[in-house]
């Protein structure tokens, strides 16, 4: 496997920042890309999660990607307003689109991630990319306040999830750390997500931007050859499937 640092520019100019993990033969095959979305500084976990994993992705023939989401980790722009934004998402479509054009790529991606990463992926999918072949979404869900880690059902809920993210996002970049004025003022002085969350504890606009609960019939990714079977309510991949 070869692992190599990107730095993936979207629309507006921002750099996102991007481990990739290419199979050693990369250089004369082109593969597949999977993605991973996450705010979780990527690398703070290389050694203690992603190399282990993304080895798997590579010795079985697809080429990895870890992206750090805008304002987090060691991508610029500034940290979002909380989780599942517009600007979350947009990125990640241009972020899909770079991955694809690259010449290790066969042009097909898939999205894929547990909690956040499953999330954006369903979001994403449903915007519907063309180079996006294919999601799995696990611990995720398409209902925001009733099926995420706020209010389960309408109850308020907190546990460490909540007490890290905020700690996260305020983090500086690794591996240098910085504490000069301007990036602790990016990152620092912002308001809380966690009283961002407390001042919504009704279903509403807020909640419902990012839930798919009532828009499945627009969730596409896959290919009409790769595996798609028809749901009750929605037509969406239930096989992961990513063709070449």
């Amino acid at each position: 496997m070869t692992v190599r640092e990107a730095r993936i520019p979207v629309r507006d100019g921002t750099e996102l920042a991007a481990t990739l993990y290419l199979p050693a033969q990369q250089d004369s095959a082109a593969v597949p890309a999977l993605l991973e979305y996450l705010p979780y500084r990527k690398d703070d976990a290389m050694l203690a999660r992603d190399y282990e994993l993304y080895s798997y992705m590579a010795a079985n023939g697809y080429a990895g990607a870890r992206v750090d989401i805008r304002g987090t980790g060691n991508s610029g722009g500034d940290l979002p307003e909380g989780e599942y934004t517009e600007q979350e998402q947009r990125d990640a479509e241009d972020v899909i689109a770079w991955l694809a054009a690259q010449p290790w790529c066969t042009g097909a991606v898939g999205m894929w991630g547990i909690s956040w990463g499953g999330f954006n992926a369903i979001q994403v999918a449903a915007r519907q990319p063309p180079a996006l072949k294919a999601i799995i979404a696990v611990d995720a869900s398409d209902d925001l306040f009733h099926d995420d880690v706020h209010y389960i059902d309408g109850l308020l809920h907190l546990d460490e999830y909540t007490l890290m993210i905020d700690h996260l996002n305020a983090l500086p970049p690794a591996p240098g750390f910085p504490l000069d004025e301007a990036t602790l003022a990016a990152r620092f002085d912002r308001e809380p997500w966690l009283v961002t969350w407390l001042a919504r504890q009704q279903d509403g606009p807020y909640w419902q931007r990012a839930s798919l609960v009532r828009r499945l019939p627009g969730l596409r990714a896959a290919d009409a050859g790769c595996g798609a079977r028809s749901g009750q309510d929605h037509d969406w991949p239930v096989e992961p499937c990513i063709p070449a």
